[in-house]
């Protein structure tokens, strides 16, 4: 993008996934508009949650019913927040 004179946040939206050192880095220069973070805690606590639901026989529930889903929020990451979740 740079070689085409193009920015990564102003003319190109550019985004990345996983919230690693580097993105986390990009964002801070300017390279990078933001990252999605997921969030391993609370994954691993949602797994150890169903599991024991389903240990005890326990209904589970789904955030989206007909499809069997559970989904675990994810935090997207820019520069206004950066400071919030990754503070330097």
């Amino acid at each position: 993008m740079r070689d085409a004179g193009k920015s990564p946040i102003n003319d190109v939206l550019v985004v990345g996934f996983n919230a690693d050192p580097e993105a986390i880095e990009a964002i801070r220069a300017g390279n990078l508009a933001a990252t999605i973070q997921q969030v391993p805690y609370e994954m691993g606590k949602q797994c150890v949650s169903l599991a024991d639901k389903l240990l005890k026989k326990q209904p589970l529930a789904y955030t989206d019913p007909n499809l069997r889903e559970i989904t675990i929020p994810v935090r997207l990451i820019t520069r206004e927040n950066l400071s919030q979740y990754f503070p330097k």
